[in-house]
């Protein structure tokens, strides 16, 4: 793969940091807010377009990672945001291997970011992840 899913070039650097969940578990039909604060660490305005992903970990059946949402924000040079995210139970859920919808209990790891959470995006110079865990039961 030459860029992984989200991967884009921008005039500006960004870094991501401080993600917060509003709950460490969470229920079959509850849902969460995460939180995250994204500052311009470059030298121009620019354009980020700020990525949500969901692991599951442990479940084989699952994805890697899973985009669920993202927003595009602009800021000046040393500006920072807090940028919100609503995840819903349907987004903490996997398809499982007869094309259903499954809430499997078990540990998710929250992770934002502005590409694919892969080594690729590392090795290409995307911004560090910013991530946490939650706890589904």
């Amino acid at each position: 793969m030459l860029y992984p899913f989200g991967f884009g070039l921008s005039y500006a650097n960004f870094k991501y940091s401080d993600l917060k969940l509003s709950k460490a578990t969470v229920g079959k039909k509850e849902s969460l807010r995460a939180v995250v604060t994204v500052a311009n660490t470059g030298n121009f305005k620019a354009d980020e377009v700020v990525q949500l992903y969901v692991t599951h970990e442990g479940i084989a059946e699952a994805p890697l990672s899973a985009l669920k949402g993202f927003k595009r924000i602009t800021l000046d040079p040393g500006a920072t945001q807090t940028v919100p995210f609503d995840i819903g139970p349907e987004a903490l859920t996997i398809i499982n291997s007869t094309g259903n919808a499954e809430f499997s209990p078990g540990k998710v790891k929250i992770i934002i970011s502005d590409s694919s959470p892969c080594n690729r995006s590392k090795t290409l110079g995307a911004a560090k992840a910013a991530e946490a865990t939650v706890t589904l039961k």
